[in-house]
């Protein structure tokens, strides 16, 4: 599913209607009027807003994250596969989180291609100050 497709599923019945107002980048609409306030309001229980400017930005929570898509990257080409060798947490192609990690290698970037849709690197823990 790409990011476009999550948001017209988050937004659902809404979407066609404010789809010119809702960005594509977060997920956010913005709402200046009161009818389109509590239209919006009555179909979404889970929404998060905030208010600037005489303007209502609102999103489905379902959304949270959806910039960096939750730290996860997407692999659809080996230009996607990460640039050094390491280890990442990985997702199948069922989009199962199947293995804590698995180690990148120059031998096993096809490997990658054909199992796995999505990577995130492990940060090694910077040791304590004190």
């Amino acid at each position: 599913m790409t990011k476009e497709e999550k948001i017209k599923e988050a937004w659902g019945v809404l979407y066609e209607k404010y789809k010119e107002r809702i960005s594509l980048d977060d997920g956010y609409l913005h709402i200046k009027s009161n009818k389109a306030l509590k239209e919006v309001k009555s179909i979404f229980n889970e929404i998060q807003f905030t208010v600037g400017g005489g303007i209502s930005i609102f999103r489905p929570r379902q959304l949270q994250g959806i910039e960096n898509n939750n730290g996860w990257i997407k692999i659809e080409s080996e230009d996607d596969l990460p640039k050094e060798s390491g280890e990442y947490h990985v997702f199948n192609t069922e989009d199962v989180f199947t293995e804590n990690f698995r180690r990148l290698s120059d031998s096993n970037r096809k490997m990658w291609l054909k199992l796995y849709t999505h990577y995130q690197p492990i940060e090694k823990p910077k040791p304590p100050i004190y």
